[in-house]
């Protein structure tokens, strides 16, 4: 008898071991499986702000200011899109980034902003007081004469550095005096 409850204690012992063991590693499974999907979700919004911010435009409105501007929660710029080129906005609003496109002259007339993300999400930026010079970087970016170098873009506890076209004409990039070139080299003017 002794031998017996002695028996069914040891299987109790080792039946309880393997469902700590089984209920350790569901919670490992179901951690795993949520890391997979925010992993997922961040690669998605990187991919869609990479696309977005890269096509970014060096463009001058008629005051010759470049049409980019940005701030912690929101960039502006010129882009192309079928039919021309369009403004775009990328807006930090509750928690999610909101994206906008208008007419260049209109800002009114444009599409209602759709959200691309339900995450934080914060923008800094890269640039140069001068061609040359140290890089910078700035929680704001006026429009001015020139675009930032590049936009890094915080999410999901990861930055994502996007470089941006040059401030001048395209062409001025194979120049052998690149930034002395693109600094001297107005960028191609379109109307606000």
């Amino acid at each position: 008898m002794v031998e017996a409850l002695a028996t069914l204690l040891l299987s109790g012992l080792i039946l309880l071991g393997l469902a700590s063991l089984l209920s350790l590693m569901a919670a490992a499974s179901d951690h795993a499986a949520v890391r997979a999907q925010r992993m997922e979700r961040d690669g998605r919004l990187a991919i869609a702000l990479r696309r977005d911010l890269a096509a970014a435009l060096p463009l001058r409105g008629a005051d010759g200011l470049t049409i980019f501007d940005g701030a912690a929660d929101r960039v502006t710029f010129a882009a192309a899109a079928p039919g021309g080129i369009v403004r775009v906005t990328l807006q930090a609003s509750n928690g999610g980034l909101l994206r906008a496109t208008s007419a260049l002259t209109d800002a009114a007339a444009g599409t209602a902003p759709s959200m691309i993300a339900r995450q934080p999400v914060r923008f800094r930026f890269a640039g140069r007081a001068a061609p040359g010079g140290a890089e910078f970087l700035a929680d704001t970016w006026p429009s001015g004469p020139r675009v930032p170098d590049a936009v890094l873009v915080e999410f999901g506890g990861l930055v994502d550095r996007v470089a941006l076209r040059a401030s001048a004409d395209p062409g001025c990039a194979a120049a052998p005096d690149a930034d002395i070139a693109c600094a001297e080299r107005p960028a191609p003017e379109v109307p606000r």
